[in-house]
């Protein structure tokens, strides 16, 4: 997924990362270089359609920038492709007669669309009052609501400790671990709760990881869904090797529902 993945933006040539307390801001794409560009590409722009539409007031989805986001996500050789070529080898991951991407469109949708706050949660922010969100796991989200007049992303700040640093920078793809912010007025729920997103990652590749756990789980529990009440936590370790740089373990937890819907999903660790 990873080597099939395009417009991941690389660091620091294309977006730079300043992971300190009250950073201001947190991420800087720089100017002249391809980053500009490939904030352009559709995939982006397309996912951006949709965050806009998960913040309007009142919420209204549009299916046709479900439609063209899931286009883009599904372009063959892309993450998504190689995503399903994993699955179709892992029993009861799939539902019966999924094995092309056309038929795994209506998975996708099904997953991260239908009846669910998935998407929401996992790549936008789920505000669930005025004072409280959840969620909130996407750089390119924070990139945008930091953007805005005024910034909708206050009060940052990380745990940081030398064994653990905020900002992994050293692996692929990079990783930011413990950040805690105000979103719009409001602070992550639990009391004390952080976030943790890949950094400079395209969509597709997160959505198409996020997708092949979250399924992978499932077939672990021979296509069934989690019993009534209850949900499926699956963690998941993905290895990645690059070269000059080596080997990295990627560190994914997906939570799912009795309906078989996507609850969370995010990166745990990148290491």
């Amino acid at each position: 997924m990873w080597n099939n993945a395009g417009n991941n933006l690389d660091i620091p040539t294309e977006l730079t990362v300043n992971a300190v307390n009250n950073a201001n801001p947190l991420f800087t794409v720089v100017q002249g270089g391809g980053g500009v560009a490939k904030l352009a590409s559709n995939v982006f722009t397309r996912f951006e359609e949709i965050l806009v539409d998960y913040q309007a007031v009142p919420f209204v989805l549009n299916q046709q920038h479900i439609n063209n986001f899931i286009t883009e996500v599904t372009q063959p050789g892309g993450p998504m492709e190689a995503a399903l070529n994993y699955l179709l080898t892992q029993h009861g991951s799939l539902p019966a007669g999924v094995t092309t991407l056309p038929q795994f469109r209506c998975v996708l949708e099904d997953l991260w669309f239908r009846n669910t706050n998935g998407f929401r949660d996992v790549f936008v922010g789920h505000k669930v009052n005025a004072n409280d969100y959840n969620g909130f796991h996407n750089w390119y989200q924070f990139f945008l609501e930091q953007g805005r007049n005024p910034t909708q992303t206050t009060n940052i700040c990380f745990k940081q400790s030398p064994e653990l640093p905020a900002f992994v920078g050293n692996k692929r793809p990079q990783f930011l671990r413990d950040l805690s912010f105000t979103w719009r007025g409001a602070t992550k729920a639990p009391a004390g709760s952080s976030s943790s997103m890949f950094v400079g990652t395209s969509p597709s590749f997160e959505l198409a990881l996020f997708t092949t756990c979250f399924l992978k789980g499932r077939g672990n529990a021979g296509g069934a869904n989690p019993p009534p009440g209850q949900n499926r936590i699956t963690n998941c370790d993905c290895t990645i090797n690059e070269p000059n740089i080596g080997v990295s373990t990627v560190e994914v937890r997906t939570v799912e529902n009795q309906n078989g819907e996507v609850v969370a999903a995010a990166p745990t660790n990148v290491h």
